[in-house]
């Protein structure tokens, strides 16, 4: 192949993947979307339960008459 034949291959082959791309995009995007939405839920239940996890423990810390915090000198 000449060096004219290679690049108009890559230039054929970048401009196929671009329209392809270009029919892609709207699904990416949505997918995008969708898994931000994910870690976002994801997230907000990690903090909650981490939330109702420390309460718990303090009112154990408490029941059990522990200080929850150590005691000053």
């Amino acid at each position: 192949m000449t060096p004219l034949e290679i690049v108009v291959l890559i230039v054929v082959v970048f401009a196929a993947g671009s329209a392809f791309g270009l029919l892609l995009l709207p699904d990416v995007i949505a997918w995008l979307y969708h898994v931000t939405l994910t870690a976002k839920r994801l997230l907000t239940g990690a903090l909650i339960a981490a939330g109702v996890i420390a309460v718990l423990w303090v009112m154990v810390q408490y029941m059990h008459g522990q200080p929850v915090t150590p005691p000053r000198n």
